[in-house]
């Protein structure tokens, strides 16, 4: 294994949850944690590395030359997600022969970013990631979500997201509570909503409110079910955590979650319109509140479906797991 540096994030985004089980286990050499006063997704938290690499640095906002100089020092190659932020380590990088790695998100990375070898976790939108992207999913770690005894559909789960277009469908959610047949509770974590309770129909909706901590202890553990209508995107980390518990999962049929799940967790949709990102523009879709609302009455009301779901959940968890992916991204770190 060559020496390997890492560039991270500390706060409570995915970018963050992903450095830092990246780290957990492929211990790096060198970790530099940057953006550390970044407030828009939590307390930036950088002591969650302590302990995971032999040397660790903060940097406020995007790596500065010296930051670059002590990251590059005694490594072979550099991994970050989503981008390096700025050009000071992959210019650095080229002078010194050290490769760089990015495994990248399509909407958010962009055309213009430098890297040796760009890493895909799906294959969605290919085109917008800059050179060869090689597909190489990000993995789900089973030993810090472990699976949970199936149990009847009561209580389903949401993680809302602040980034743009209702990215996580959470408007979509919320207009089919009114067409769900069954006095069920909705539990939604995030969103920028205060905790509170309120009434949808048949629906008792919980607003968690913002969670603190390590993401793998967001999920409670009363939760039956995700539904996450996503309306654009690749990598979606919580579609995985909700796989390596074995709950159900009902999203949107696009890529690339028909390429994951089976028709059963697949709500019909159609492009709303195009937005403009870093990426490039990207489709934002929809669905109809009352097919989505059909797909939760039947995954209730069947017992052998949401049996099915659950099967197809834990396989595709486990083609995704550390222990199926780790000698491809050691190939990618050798």
């Amino acid at each position: 294994m060559r020496r390997l540096g890492l560039i991270a994030r500390a706060d409570q985004g995915g970018i963050a949850s992903q450095s830092w089980q990246f780290a957990r286990r492929m211990r790096p050499e060198k970790i530099l944690v940057v953006h550390t006063e970044h407030d828009t997704r939590g307390k930036a938290k950088p002591e969650i590395y302590g302990g995971l690499g032999k040397e660790m640095r903060t940097c406020r906002r995007a790596p500065r030359r010296a930051d670059a100089e002590w990251l590059l020092g005694g490594v072979d190659v550099v991994f970050s997600i989503e981008c390096t932020y700025g050009h000071e380590v992959p210019i650095l990088a080229q002078q010194r022969g050290v490769q760089t790695v990015i495994q990248g998100n399509p909407e958010m990375t962009g055309l213009g970013e430098m890297c040796d070898v760009m890493l895909a976790p799906t294959k969605w939108r290919l085109d917008a990631l800059p050179g060869e992207p090689r597909i190489l999913p990000f993995p789900a770690d089973k030993e810090l979500l472990p699976f949970r005894p199936p149990t009847e559909i009561e209580t389903l789960y949401h993680v809302a997201s602040d980034a743009m277009c209702d990215r996580n469908g959470t408007d979509l959610l919320l207009e089919a509570c009114a067409h769900v047949n069954h006095e069920i509770r909705l539990k939604i974590r995030g969103g920028g909503m205060s905790p509170a309770t309120r009434h949808h129909g048949l629906v008792t909706v919980e607003w968690l409110g913002h969670f603190d901590g390590m993401f793998y202890d967001h999920w409670p553990v009363d939760v039956d079910a995700l539904v996450l209508p996503r309306r654009y995107g690749g990598l979606c980390l919580p579609m995985q955590e909700a796989a390596t518990l074995g709950l159900p999962i009902i999203t949107l049929d696009v890529e690339p979650q028909r390429s994951w799940l089976p028709t059963a967790s697949l709500v019909p949709a159609t492009v709303e319109r195009t937005e403009s990102m870093r990426g490039g523009q990207f489709d934002i879709h929809r669905c109809d509140p009352r097919r989505l609302a059909g797909a939760i009455n039947m995954m209730i009301e069947d017992p052998t479906r949401a049996a099915y779901m659950r099967e197809r959940s834990i396989a595709w968890a486990e083609s995704i797991s550390w222990d199926a992916l780790a000698d491809h991204y050691n190939d990618v770190f050798r």
